[in-house]
């Protein structure tokens, strides 16, 4: 099978993995007249779901698999080069200790090595917020644009000075 196949199958699963909670998988295995196969598939998807989420943190201890918060959805799902160019352009990206700083606020943890680059140590976080629900991921973006309009604005009226004189 071609990689391009591979790759579009992998995504669609991850696209049903971030657009639907646990629970509601588990309500579409429950549909009559599904085979067995699909109802198992289903079931691994809910669980999967339920684990992925269950790591990011977005799950509260003591909920079970078919009590899971509902998943908002309002804003479209944010390319990770976005996400990447935001964080590189924030306060956090002084350093690989405040990149470690803002994941652990997100709640996502990150093993990094002594020699790691503030890049490479950056794309894991975004790595770990694209998996993220959308609405979080948008709660993000808010987060990560406000602490970089400051800076964005000191360059903005450089250039206005500069052009002025």
């Amino acid at each position: 099978m071609a990689n391009s196949k591979i790759h579009g199958i992998l995504s669609a699963v991850h696209g049903l993995l971030n657009s639907y909670s646990d629970s509601e998988l588990l309500e579409a295995s429950r549909y009559a007249g599904l085979s067995r196969a699909i109802r198992t598939a289903l079931h691994a998807l809910a669980s999967e779901s339920a684990r992925t989420r269950s790591s990011l943190g977005s799950m509260t201890a003591g909920r079970s698999l078919g009590q899971s918060e509902p998943v908002p959805r309002a804003a479209p799902r944010i390319a990770e080069s976005e996400i990447l160019a935001c964080l590189r352009s924030s306060p956090y990206f002084v350093s690989t200790s405040e990149i470690v700083e803002f994941a652990k606020s997100l709640g996502i943890r990150i093993q990094r090595s002594p020699k790691e680059s503030k890049d490479r140590l950056a794309r894991k976080v975004v790595r770990a917020i694209t998996l993220m629900p959308d609405g979080r991921q948008s709660q993000i973006m808010r987060e990560l644009s406000a602490s970089r309009s400051g800076q964005t604005q000191g360059w903005i009226d450089v250039i206005k000075t500069s052009r002025d004189e």
